[in-house]
């Protein structure tokens, strides 16, 4: 048995667990899941339970798929970045099928996000809704499968997405965006633990929308945001950052990108704690989502399989 599929039941639910009070899972598990394996079986087994999971969310609450999820329970909550990424975990089984089932999957959810999760007032995608969620607030996270916009030609939405974000969540002290804005009372947040990590989830939104369409604004962008983690990293507690770091600094940094003075106080402290994750993997099966908890996280494991495959460690 792989690492990943100690996360995977034979019903093909991810065992994810994002609140330990009730053992509840999020649908990016599912897709991020299906990203990281090449696993035919198993891929076919994540789309046949992501289907019924759609299926019970259209009935219950007519979403084309959940968000948060106990068991067969779909809570009455909509996430644009985790409907982002349900979508293209679809568009990914059709080119590996040709099934037109798996593109139409796809392109129901992207038009939900764009017709009921953008404030067309402000020009921007919302990204929590729902009972329990902190609604109104926009964040880089939505933005981390920015491509499937482009795929499914609404590069509107996404470029007005990011120009309202440049005013309203750019930090010109860090040169980073912050973690959240309210848009009812114009509180911006920016959490300590988390940021680098939404930072992360938006350049890999960015790299990918350049990678598909090859419009340099949008790697000049990611590029700009990577060189401003660079020095903030290495002793920043969130495990997933440093993984995601680690893959797209390996990706797409030239050894001249940072300088040297960067390279020489961040870079071996970054490599040390990246082999330091692997070999706690190799001995115990284990990674955190931070380095003060003691919660297995499925994410770390896919981070690190994604830095496998390629090569980078």
């Amino acid at each position: 048995m792989s690492q990943l599929q100690l996360f995977l039941n034979k019903n093909g639910d991810i065992n994810s667990f994002v609140d330990e009070n009730n053992n509840s899972t999020i649908i990016e598990s599912y897709a991020m899941y299906y990203c990281s394996i090449d696993d035919i079986t198993v891929k076919n087994l994540i789309i046949k339970r992501t289907l019924q999971l759609c299926k019970l969310s259209k009935k219950i609450h007519d979403y084309p798929c959940p968000y948060k999820l106990y068991r067969s329970k779909i809570y009455k909550r909509r996430n644009t970045q985790h409907f982002l990424w349900c979508a293209k975990m679809f568009h990914k089984h059709f080119l590996l099928t040709n099934n037109e089932i798996y593109y139409k999957k796809a392109q129901e959810i992207v038009d939900y996000v764009c017709n009921n999760m953008y404030n067309t007032q402000n020009q921007t995608f919302i990204n929590w809704f729902g009972e329990g969620c902190d609604l109104d607030k926009v964040s880089p996270k939505s933005l981390t499968c920015a491509e499937i916009l482009l795929i499914f030609n609404k590069q509107t939405y996404l470029d007005s997405t990011i120009e309202f974000m440049h005013k309203n969540l750019f930090n010109t002290e860090t040169k980073l965006f912050d973690s959240t804005f309210d848009i009812k009372t114009k509180e911006r947040k920016k959490e300590i633990v988390s940021y680098l990590h939404e930072n992360l989830e938006f350049i890999e939104g960015l790299f990918n929308c350049w990678e598909y369409n090859k419009e340099k604004k949008y790697k000049m962008l990611a590029e700009n945001l990577l060189k401003q983690v660079a020095p903030l990293i290495s002793n920043n507690p969130n495990n997933l950052a440093i993984l995601q770091y680690y893959y797209w600094s390996s990706k797409y940094l030239s050894h001249d990108f940072l300088n040297c003075n960067v390279k020489n106080i961040y870079s071996s402290h970054i490599k040390k704690r990246v082999e330091s994750i692997k070999e706690n993997v190799e001995q115990k099966n284990f990674i955190s989502p931070y380095t003060y908890s003691n919660h297995n996280s499925v994410f770390g494991h896919i981070y690190l399989k994604r830095l496998e495959k390629n090569n980078f460690i």
